[in-house]
């Protein structure tokens, strides 16, 4: 161990082994600092502390309120499932009324075959069944005899017309096209009219070969001066 003159003249110590060194104990608070700074340096510290315990009330309460948001969020989606498994209940439940008159109209094909009474009951089943699809909604797009509408058609055939009148014109359904709820569900296939007839293309001929000997069965062109030879 040394001793090293400082230019206040004091001695410090320098020890050798570091290990050896006794531990430095850090002192709080400076002896030299005038007690208004002390108290400066008090009061700060306080105000950190509570300013420490507010974050963490709030995150606290913030931990608190995710918890209580995450449950109630699962709460809502299993209301709506199970509102939802309800409706598609209670819409199944309506066909169902309707399978039973199909099945009535079978038995009464086994049992006694009247082709007048089957063919009353199933345009009654269907009667049924378009009132049902209405009350969801569905409704059908009337598109036979108007000017086509490609927002809700399709074309699946050009048919050539006589009339003016009819060029453009649906002229026959092939599918029927239903709206949702004011949405397209499915388009209508429709065969269109067209007016007239593109001409046919002329046929195109290739030019003769002027290398290529003529044909003996077709007539001489008597423009042509005759071969000496």
């Amino acid at each position: 161990m040394v001793g090293v003159p400082e230019e206040a003249g004091e001695v410090i110590e320098v020890v050798d082994d570091p290990a050896s060194a006794p531990p430095i104990v850090p002192r709080s608070e400076p002896d030299d600092f005038p007690e208004e700074a002390l108290q400066q340096i008090r009061s700060l510290k306080a105000q950190l502390e509570r300013k420490d315990k507010q974050i963490e009330q709030v995150m606290e309460a913030y931990r608190s309120k995710k918890t209580e948001t995450e449950k109630q969020r699962g709460r809502i989606e299993k209301t709506e499932r199970r509102r939802f498994e309800q409706s598609k209940g209670d819409f199944i439940a309506r066909f169902v009324e309707v399978l039973d008159n199909l099945d009535r109209a079978i038995d009464s094909i086994e049992g006694n075959f009247d082709p007048d009474s089957v063919l009353q009951g199933i345009m009654l089943t269907r009667s049924r069944l378009v009132r049902l699809l209405k009350t969801e909604g569905l409704e059908k797009i009337f598109v036979r005899g108007q000017t086509f509408d490609p927002m809700h058609s399709e074309a699946a055939e050009m048919v050539e017309v006589s009339d003016e009148t009819q060029d453009g014109v649906v002229i026959k359904e092939l599918q029927p096209g239903y709206m949702l709820k004011g949405s397209l569900l499915r388009p209508a296939r429709v065969v269109v009219g067209q007016y007239g007839s593109s001409p046919e293309p002329a046929e195109r001929t290739e030019p003769a070969d002027p290398t290529e000997p003529a044909d003996p069965t077709e007539p001489a062109d008597p423009t042509e001066p005759a071969d000496p030879t």
